[in-house]
């Protein structure tokens, strides 16, 4: 598989999401250098971009404020992928998407030798040679490192004015932001807004500098200012990752009223009221037989201004309120007999979402079992005294236009959904 470039930038613009709410948004983002085209439905904020504990997501938040260079290290052997920050370092699965249990972690405890030579923290960026080495550079000097040996090599640092020639000429001698080579013949180094090239064969600069948004479109669309890290690694598919409005956020959810859209469909969570022998195409009787109870059912459906699809977190009742019905969305056990039997609800299902009055007790959990949170891309229940039922929302009908919503199973793409104010 193609190798993509991927890229940490600080920028103005937000291709897929809206306009960033400061003018140092850190963007992540990934292109295709045959093309070099971005990759907009990839591209996020970088603090947002990596699954893991709170801890390591207030980790990267704090190399994303920190107004400096991100170093990060891709070993194609393993599929990881290392960002330094300050005297520690994450280690994240790229396939995944995920950062690895454990981390952060101490740079000097961990990469031996470093320590010894002052390179231990500050570390402006790294460089992939091969299987084998790494060069790695601190302000005026730089370090070569043995993957094989986990050593640095002997007689290091050096300068880099002394071993790259051209780099002093260019403003390049300290202070390095991010470099990477792309085989077999060059080297590209990234400071400032500024960008170089360094032809292997002569051992010469042979382009730049050169403003970097300005000769590299991805950068220019993302209106970056300045490369914070970059490296190569074989394309992944982002997960969809959830980026709550900056609103005030109780229990998990915002403030104000929003749509919920599914990440893989792009259909939003509308709440449909059905009377007596109406019907959806795709899902299970929606015969309403008692008034403000269940067998009225949330369906997906294309995103529109309606106000079937606009819900409110109600923080003192901890209800999921829809705005166009005024009903809650409350998980009910999946109905039994027909609907089953003629695959309306997938066998297994451990549970259905559906509407009920607000204050009405669902009848299928204990009180307080019914209260909903979004966190890391999922709409998740905060809890539960039912061990089937899965948390997640899973759209039943994958094909259908309009499928109703069941929960089988943890994970996957298609339990993933974006919160979006409405407008």
């Amino acid at each position: 598989m193609a190798n993509k470039i991927y890229a940490v930038s600080m920028g103005d613009s937000y291709v897929s999401g809206g306009d960033p709410s400061s003018k140092n948004t850190v963007l992540y983002a990934k292109w295709d250098p045959p093309t070099d085209t971005l990759d907009k439905d990839f591209t996020r904020v970088f603090a947002e971009s990596w699954e893991g504990t709170p801890e390591q997501r207030r980790w990267m938040e704090k190399a994303a404020a920190a107004g400096r260079s991100i170093p990060s290290l891709y070993l194609p052997k393993t599929g990881k992928v290392y960002f330094l920050h300050e005297d520690q370092y994450v280690r994240c699965t790229l396939a995944t998407m995920t950062i690895d249990e454990g981390f952060p972690k101490s740079i000097g405890s961990y990469w031996p030798g470093l320590k010894a030579v002052g390179f231990d923290s500050g570390i402006d960026s790294i460089l992939w040679w091969d299987e084998k080495t790494i060069y790695i550079f601190k302000g005026l000097h730089y370090v070569r490192y043995n993957l094989e040996t986990d050593k640095v090599d002997e007689g290091y640092p050096k300068s880099i004015v002394a071993y790259w020639p051209g780099f002093k000429e260019a403003g390049f001698e300290g202070g390095i932001d991010a470099i990477f080579r792309w085989e077999p013949d060059w080297v590209y180094a990234f400071k400032n807004d500024q960008y170089i090239r360094l032809h292997i064969p002569t051992n010469k600069v042979d382009v730049g500098p050169r403003t970097s948004a300005r000769y590299w479109n991805p950068l220019g669309e993302l209106s970056s200012r300045r490369v914070l890290t970059v490296f190569q690694a074989p394309d992944v598919t982002a997960p969809v990752r959830v980026s709550l409005p900056k609103v005030q956020v109780i229990d998990g959810f915002p403030t104000g009223t929003f749509k919920i859209t599914n990440a893989e469909t792009g259909l939003c969570l509308e709440a449909y009221l059905s009377s007596e022998g109406d019907y959806k195409a795709g899902t299970y009787a929606v015969k309403n037989p008692t008034p403000g109870r269940t067998e009225q059912a949330a369906f997906l459906e294309k995103c529109t201004n309606s106000k079937d699809q606009l819900w409110r977190y109600n923080a003192k009742k901890k209800t999921l309120e829809n705005i166009g019905t005024g009903r809650c969305l409350i998980m009910d056990i999946p109905p039994s007999g027909a609907a089953i039997l003629s695959g309306l609800v997938p066998k297994g299902a451990a549970w259905v979402l559906g509407l009920h009055g607000c204050n009405t007790d669902p009848g299928c959990f204990e009180a307080g079992t019914n209260q909903f949170r979004a966190e890391n891309g999922y709409i998740t229940l905060a809890d539960t005294t039912k061990e089937e039922a899965e948390k997640s929302y899973w759209t039943a009908d994958k094909d259908s236009k309009t499928a109703m919503i069941h929960g089988m199973a943890k994970g996957g793409p298609r339990q993933k959904w974006i919160l979006t104010p409405a407008t």
